[in-house]
């Protein structure tokens, strides 16, 4: 949901309770864009860039993804200059460390997929801790190497919109943060 007054209604002020310090957690997820019910999925009607509930289609579920050392950065989101209106290109990076056969699978997988990620910051205030990229336009792998040397063995894979997003990642937040927290672990848990 796009909120298209462009005019500034806040101050830039620092949140000495909340200051800001770089870094992901080490666990995020990832989702076959195609298993997101966006109909049901719903927004908060006060602060109308939050994401209120993901809501996936029945029997689908989202894939939990954890950082090695610091194998999420990169992940990030940057403005992009767009032909009749600016928009934001996010991106999300990982690793794959999976080396069996079924880890070289979803390599292969992601090429040709379409993606959501959600993400979680280390340090944020609760509306803010929960971040979705590629809500719009989906991510997409436009880059992915697998050095036999160089990497360790694993897959190093970004993800990005290739189109362009209308608005920064969306914040997922639903009521506090343990109601938020357990939302998001839904998302990862297998359908009954």
């Amino acid at each position: 949901m796009a909120v298209c007054d462009s005019k500034i209604a806040n101050d830039f002020l620092l949140d000495c309770a909340n200051k800001p310090v770089a870094g992901l957690e080490t666990y995020a997820v990832l989702i076959n864009r195609d298993d997101i019910d966006f109909d049901a999925s719903t927004f908060d009607l006060t602060q109308k860039n939050i994401i209120k509930t993901l809501v996936l289609k029945t029997g689908k579920k989202g894939y939990q993804v954890q950082q090695m050392k610091n194998s999420f950065n990169g992940t990030m989101w940057e403005q992009v200059e767009g032909d009749y209106i600016n928009g934001t290109k996010h991106v999300f990076a990982f690793v794959n460390p999976d080396r069996t056969a079924k880890g070289k699978e979803l390599d292969g997988l992601l090429l040709n997929g379409k993606f959501v990620a959600v993400i979680v910051n280390q340090t944020a205030p609760d509306n803010g801790k929960f971040e979705v990229l590629g809500w719009n336009t989906g991510l997409k792998v436009p880059t992915a190497k697998h050095d036999y040397v160089q990497t360790s063995g694993v897959t190093v894979v970004t993800l990005a919109s290739l189109e362009q997003e209308p608005d920064p990642p969306y914040p997922f937040f639903n009521t506090d943060l343990a109601t938020t927290r357990t939302a998001f672990e839904t998302l990862y848990a297998t359908p009954v």
